[in-house]
């Protein structure tokens, strides 16, 4: 099944299957549809009910009223398709209500141990404005997850903890030196979130642009996310994006240099105010050094920067 991402801000949220494994018509045995919403509720409520039955009636409520009280109940039901309903009421009931707090139950959610409940969870995790502070150890604890996709996801969530964000600090970069580049993107922009600090977060952006990394469906889905989110930080704070491109301009990775130069170029050409911010750090003098560099296609982006620092409008 395909594989989407969302740009949610400057976080890439990985949308599987999910959304179809919570309402699909799985393959559960033909099995009789309650009457009303009275027996679906008994039938849920009855831990001696065959499986099927129990998976057929949540179904079905679900189908008729996908708020239904009962599915708070059902939260740690043994059965994994009457939990992956129950997660999506929950989720869907806020989101309805138009909660600006994320319920601490799609969270818990995360540590389940069928994938299409985590996957239920995840989908409703990003629309929130805020994350519960008792969810933080959660969402620390699900960075750390062995399902790829639940670290993906969860790694760009953390600045939805306001003030309490600040605990998860030392878990965000480590994250950063995670294998895989969207846990590093998505930690990332927590981590800019958080601190406004651009020295935590330039490096990890430039290298993201040393390279196309696909990631799902989507072959440049990170080096766009991570050009954008470097643009606004440099925007924000270019003063400090700069200091750090300069830097990197001495790296030892030739990609680095290359991409650390074509990022100095583009804030250069953004406006006066970066322009000047930028010749003030004497970047022109850090990007000549590169027209020796023994890579040609350093001295590339070293001569295409020098031309955008001289640009004047």
């Amino acid at each position: 099944m395909r594989t989407l991402l969302a740009y949610t801000g400057a976080v890439l949220v990985l949308i599987g299957p999910f959304r179809a494994a919570t309402l699909a018509a799985e393959d559960v045995e033909s099995v009789r549809l309650p009457r009303d919403e009275d027996e679906a509720q008994a039938i849920l409520l009855d831990a001696e009910s065959p499986e099927p039955e129990r998976s057929a009636a949540a179904r079905w409520l679900r189908s008729q009223n996908p708020i239904h009280p009962v599915f708070w109940q059902l939260l740690g039901d043994d059965n994994a398709r009457v939990r992956v309903t129950a997660v999506d009421a929950v989720g869907l009931k806020a989101f309805r209500e138009k909660a600006k707090v994320c319920p601490v139950q799609l969270i818990e959610a995360l540590d389940d141990e069928d994938e299409r409940v985590r996957g239920a969870a995840m989908n409703y995790i990003p629309v929130f404005e805020r994350l519960p502070k008792e969810g933080l150890p959660l969402l620390l604890k699900a960075l750390k997850h062995e399902d790829l996709t639940v670290r993906q996801n969860v790694a760009g969530a953390f600045y939805q903890f306001g003030k309490e964000a600040k605990r998860a600090l030392p878990e965000l970069k480590q994250a950063l030196k995670d294998e895989d580049p969207l846990v590093r993107h998505n930690a990332a922009v927590s981590l800019w979130h958080i601190t406004g600090q651009a020295d935590l977060v330039v490096p990890t952006c430039v290298r993201h642009l040393t390279a196309r990394i696909p990631v799902g469906d989507d072959p440049d889905a990170v080096w766009r996310a991570s050009a954008s989110l470097l643009r606004r930080i440099g925007l924000e704070a270019t003063a400090d994006t700069a200091s750090v491109l300069i830097k990197l301009l001495a790296d030892e990775s030739p990609g680095m240099r290359r991409a650390a130069a074509r990022s100095l170029g583009a804030l250069a050409g953004e406006n006066a105010k970066t322009r000047a911010t930028i010749d003030r750090l004497n970047a022109e003098v850090a990007v000549r050094k590169l027209l020796e560099d023994p890579d040609e296609k350093v001295r590339q982006e070293a001569r295409t920067a020098l031309d955008r620092l001289a640009e004047r409008e």
